[in-house]
């Protein structure tokens, strides 16, 4: 559970600086 939750996080941060930059 723990790594899916950082996971989840990380993917989040991902997508809003993917967002950010387009």
């Amino acid at each position: 559970m723990y790594f899916s939750g950082e996971i989840l996080f990380i993917n989040t941060l991902v997508i809003n600086i993917r967002m950010a930059i387009n």
